[in-house]
């Protein structure tokens, strides 16, 4: 969180969702620590893995949230900023990365907090949440269309390649590609 990764990694992980829906996928994130009890280790002379499992197959099968806490203070803690975040503007992630993927470098600089990095910074970010478009890439996108209107535009003017628009691009000495250019044009199309 300190050198924004998350709100990147955030992104990423959103676009995967959506993806994996269509693909009937499911997407975790792992964290690991000190405080986690391990898989094959024993809690109170019974294996964790057996409740570990049933956990795992509440979230990814059954559809079922589970949050960890350290206490009961802290599951009320945890309790009231649900509460609360739920009444004010709720817990859609989505809406959310949309939001910033659409509001170009203000929404991106407000969310990541990254240094000065120019007007492109937003759609940038917004680029890279697109399967197998790196930074450079995204970058180099940025440079030729610095706003995702710029690149809508281009598209609208070339319709029948508008698909195929950025797969002669080059980054790093080789080009974006037309599967790559195809993934881009159907995340601008999709908003």
């Amino acid at each position: 969180m300190r050198d924004s990764r998350y709100a990147e990694q955030k992104l990423r992980l959103l676009a995967e969702r959506e993806r994996a829906t269509e693909e009937r996928l499911e997407v975790v994130y792992i964290i690991e620590g000190r405080g986690v009890p391990s898989w094959d280790g024993k809690t109170v002379g019974m294996p964790n893995n057996q409740p570990l499992s049933a956990l795992t197959k509440m979230t990814l099968r059954d559809g079922i949230t589970v949050l960890y806490t350290a206490s009961p203070e802290d599951t009320a803690r945890q309790i009231k900023y649900i509460y609360e975040t739920a009444l004010k503007n709720g817990f859609d992630g989505q809406a959310k990365a949309n939001r910033v993927a659409a509001s170009g470098y203000a929404g991106a600089a407000k969310t990541t907090n990254k240094r000065k990095a120019g007007e492109d910074a937003g759609f940038q970010m917004m680029l890279a949440t697109v399967n197998g478009c790196s930074g450079a890439k995204a970058e180099a996108v940025a440079r030729l269309y610095p706003s995702a209107a710029a690149l809508v535009r281009a598209y609208d003017a070339q319709p029948a390649r508008a698909g195929a628009l950025l797969a002669d691009l080059e980054v790093g000495g080789k080009r974006l590609g037309p599967a790559l250019s195809a993934k881009i044009y159907a995340a601008i199309n999709s908003s």
